[in-house]
């Protein structure tokens, strides 16, 4: 005998959905409008993963062990997700120059701001990039709640950013 259980029942409704999703140019589009918009807002309202805090002291280490980055760098981030994280929140601390790659557009301007926000709320916490430049950091962040557009985001920051659907970087 087979038993369903809901949880069963609901995952695989699920993967039936993104199977039917998957079938088409359109509605493989009208899916990511979708995911992108509801995430979207989803990020932009809730707490940021707290990964995020580990991957950017881990980001700030390799750089202090290696060498900070320098005003003529300029560095590739390759495939920046919805808020451009790592380019981003290296730049509140070190002068450089990005380009930041995707083959899709997923960027989320409000996520990108709410997460940044709470990130400067956890400065001066014990433990937390205590040898970092706080005053310099809060400085930007003020900058980049203020704008408006992601590309008043780039001239701000000094990043360029590239969206390449076919992946081939020419």
């Amino acid at each position: 005998m087979i038993l369903f259980r809901p949880s069963m029942i609901k995952y695989h409704l699920a993967a039936l959905a993104l199977k039917c999703f998957s079938s088409s140019k359109t509605s493989r589009s009208l899916y990511r409008g979708l995911g992108n918009w509801l995430g979207g807002k989803k990020r932009a309202n809730g707490k940021m993963p707290f990964y995020y805090f580990d991957r950017l002291e881990r980001n700030i280490a390799t750089c202090i062990k290696y060498g900070p980055l320098r005003a003529d760098d300029v560095i590739l981030e390759l495939g920046t997700g919805w808020v451009h994280w790592d380019a981003l929140t290296l730049r509140l601390f070190f002068d450089f120059q990005a380009v930041l790659y995707d083959v899709w557009d997923n960027r989320q301007l409000g996520a990108l701001k709410s997460f940044v926000s709470q990130l400067g709320e956890r400065f001066g916490q014990k433990g937390f990039l205590e040898s970092c430049d706080f005053d310099r950091a809060r400085s930007l962040i003020r900058k980049i709640e203020g704008a408006s557009t992601f590309d008043e985001l780039y001239r701000i920051l000094g990043f360029r950013y590239v969206l390449d659907p076919s992946g081939l970087m020419e």
